[in-house]
């Protein structure tokens, strides 16, 4: 997963967002931290995943991603 970041186009990265509800929480926790730094890049990909996920952990982890990356546009999320 470390070279898919290290990649960082916006296709791999947008890749990463789906990955955040992986149900092994280690593979979700390690696309967040790679998101953490590189996600400005996708913030649409993030927010759209947020609103659409049936997945409660991969959500809450995006919804953390939000606040990290100060996406203020999804304030309605947050809160």
């Amino acid at each position: 997963m470390w070279a898919v970041g290290q990649a960082g186009t916006a296709e791999t990265l947008t890749g990463l967002v789906r990955v955040l509800g992986d149900k092994n929480p280690l593979v979700a926790h390690r696309a967040q931290e790679i998101l953490a730094e590189r996600g400005r890049e996708v913030t649409a990909a993030i927010l759209s995943y947020a609103e659409t996920t049936a997945s409660r952990a991969g959500r809450l982890a995006a919804i953390q991603l939000i606040g990290w990356l100060r996406i203020t546009t999804a304030a309605g999320l947050l809160l």
